[in-house]
C-alpha cells in the first residue's frame, strides 16, 4: 500500500503536525502497511491527543493527495491497529 512517495509525504505532514503540537518528529520510517515514528513531546501534551491528531491529519492529507490510497486508507486508519511504546527520560 505505502510506497516511497507516500512515506515521504507522510513524513512531511507528520513533522508539521508535531511542530504544531510543540512536539518533534525525530525519526520516521515504515513499510507497505505500517509506519514507525520516534517523537519527543512535552509533558503537557497527552499521548492520546498526539496520536489522534497524527492519525486524523495524516490520513486525511494522504487520502486527498493520493487517489490510490483513498479506499485502503479508510479501512486502515479507522481501526485500532496501533502499537505504542513510550520511552521516558527522567532528568537526574
Amino acid at each position: 500500500m505505502f510506497g516511497d512517495l507516500h512515506l515521504q509525504f507522510f513524513k512531511r505532514v507528520a513533522a508539521v503536525v508535531c511542530h504544531d503540537l510543540e512536539a518533534e518528529l525525530m525519526e520516521c520510517d515504515g513499510g507497505d502497511d505500517h509506519v514507525h515514528m520516534m517523537i519527543t513531546y512535552p509533558p503537557k501534551l497527552s499521548i492520546s491527543k498526539l496520536v489522534n491528531t497524527l492519525k486524523a491529519s495524516t490520513s486525511k492529507r494522504l487520502r486527498n493527495e493520493f487517489i490510490d490510497l483513498r479506499r485502503t486508507m479508510i479501512s486502515l486508519c479507522s481501526g485500532r491497529d496501533l502499537t505504542l511504546r513510550v520511552l521516558a527520560e527522567v532528568p537526574s
